[in-house]
């Protein structure tokens, strides 16, 4: 999750002076950021998968998500 948060929101400048969108310094980042998002996906499919094929409970899904994180 942080694979994919932290380079997200460094994306932009957000502070009490400006807003502006900065994007990706280079194509690596950029496509690092996007393996990083489908992996983040594809992991949490699978803690969903396993979390309705076994308690149901709302703690096993989250200790699920929290094992991906």
């Amino acid at each position: 999750m942080w694979k994919v948060s932290k380079p997200f929101d460094s994306q932009c400048i957000d502070n009490e002076r400006e807003f502006a969108d900065v994007g990706f310094k280079t194509k690596e980042e950029k496509k690092q950021f996007k393996q990083n998002l489908i992996r983040f996906r594809v992991n949490m499919k699978e803690a969903l998968k396993h979390w309705r094929a076994n308690a149901n409970s709302r703690t096993t899904l989250i200790m699920n998500i929290y094992m991906l994180i």
